[in-house]
């Protein structure tokens, strides 16, 4: 797996004084957000064993109706609360035991997810402020409800460092095509950053855009590449390694 302390390789071909622009993702690559859902599923799980219900049987069905309503309901911000709500529902609406109440307490703290403001990653904005002084034109390319992701963009304090800033439903070799186009560079001049090997990585290789990978700690959702795929990957272990790469 290729690191960054040495002169790396990204799509085959060296990368040192290649790029002119960064796109980066944003959640869980510069901000930190999948441990604000860990913490309201603990939450919400505390709220149902205080109930009197099996806490262990509604996280493992909340887990796997999550995973099942993204086809529903994609990454919107109504998929997690209801999600939430329906492995209740699952879990024990024959019961008797499951009141209105409930429901809507869980809901509740699902919902403070999208409320919560996500912590920036180690050394984001130190990177960001280094790669414009090294005169490198930057975007944010981000998955996700259009609302929860500006309040995040907002919150983050980076908007100012980006030339162009695009939210999308997915992540799309046409979306980072898009991006590319709007910085008026080819795409062999652009490199991309994320977390994600299906949702960032994929779809910028595709559309010729180099990609490197953050690994970081996913849901289950974005886990659904191919575990031998990752040693082909061009990978840091934190961001300030980035700058090495792209020279």
């Amino acid at each position: 797996m290729c690191r960054a302390s040495c002169t790396c390789v990204v799509n085959g071909v060296s990368s040192r004084s290649r790029f002119r622009a960064v796109i980066f993702d944003g959640d869980d690559t510069l901000w930190l957000t999948e441990a604000l859902y860990d913490a309201a599923r603990s939450t919400a799980r505390d709220i149902v064993e205080r109930a009197g219900l099996d806490g262990e049987a509604w996280e493992l069905q909340q887990r796997r109706r999550d995973l099942e309503n993204v086809a529903l309901h994609g990454h919107s911000a109504d998929r997690f609360p209801r999600s939430c709500v329906e492995a209740l529902d699952l879990t024990f609406g024959t019961s008797g035991c499951l009141t209105e109440e409930l429901r809507e307490r869980v809901a509740d703290v699902a919902r403070s997810v999208f409320t919560a403001p996500a912590p920036l990653r180690d050394g984001a904005t130190e990177v960001l402020d280094e790669l414009k002084r090294r005169e490198f034109r930057l975007a944010l390319l981000s998955k996700g409800d259009q609302r929860v992701q500006r309040r995040r963009i907002a919150d983050s304090g980076l908007a100012e460092h980006f030339e162009v800033i695009s939210i999308v439903d997915a992540k799309t070799p046409e979306s980072f095509e898009s991006v590319v186009q709007q910085l008026t560079l080819r795409s062999d001049q652009v490199v991309s950053v994320g977390n994600s090997v299906a949702s960032d990585i994929q779809p910028s290789l595709a559309a010729g855009v180099a990609a490197v990978w953050l690994p970081a700690y996913v849901w289950e959702y974005e886990n659904r590449h191919a575990l031998d795929e990752e040693r082909s990957l061009t990978s840091i272990r934190t961001l300030q390694e980035l700058l090495d790469i792209v020279g």
